[in-house]
This record gives C-alpha cells, structure tokens and sequence, in this order.
C-alpha cells in the first residue's frame, strides 16, 4: 500500500508540471500593440518593457505558448488564431532575445486585452 501511495504522489508531482499554469503572477516582459500578424509569429510595438528598451519585437509562436484572451478582468484560454492586429497584448518571453532588427523572443504566454 505505501508503495502504491508513492507511485500515485509522483505521478500526480509529474503531471502538475505539465499542467498549464495560466498567467503568470509576475508582470508581463512586454506590453504592446500587435502591428502585424504572420504564420507563428507577429510584430509588437512595445509600450512598457522590461526585458530591453526597444520599440518593436518579433514574437515566435512555439508549441509551448500559451494564449489568454482578457475580459472584464477574467482570462479565459484563448488560441493563437485570436491574436489580431491593433490588439493591446501583455507577452511573457520564453527564454532570452536574440539580437537583430527587429529582436526576436519566443512567447511563453501572450494574454489578449479585449476592449470593452
């Protein structure tokens, strides 16, 4: 029976962590506007940036990022055929940003800001 019970505990350990964990607790890498939008990526225009002052980013679209759509305070899941141009979105980077013109990140999480 203890066994057992261990078994259960780390498999349970395991999936948590492949678990989608929503938005992050933390501020976002970049605030901005969506100026263009192309298979698996799009251009951001930043307003607020923490992770480099720059005006526009290039944004990858993985397998692992997720999409939020941002409503009356509520994020919902969202897909990757829901980010538009001129849309106001929050991105967490996946890694680091690789230099060039414009910088290229990968997104960990982009949460859509709906206008209401």
């Amino acid at each position: 029976m203890g066994r057992q019970w261990i078994v259960l505990c780390m498999s349970l350990l395991l999936l948590t962590g492949c678990i989608d964990q929503g938005v992050p607790a933390e501020k976002a890498d970049v605030i901005g506007t969506v100026t263009e939008v192309q298979e698996q990526r799009f251009l951001l225009r930043a307003k607020e940036d923490v992770i480099r002052s720059g005006d526009v980013y290039a944004v990858a679209i993985t397998d692992r990022t997720s999409v939020y759509l941002q409503k009356a305070g509520k994020a919902t899941a969202a897909k990757i055929e829901d980010i538009q141009q001129d849309q106001q979105v929050s991105l967490w980077v996946d890694g680091r940003v690789r230099e060039s013109d414009p910088p290229r990140v990968s997104a960990k999480v982009v949460l859509i800001q709906e206008e209401e």
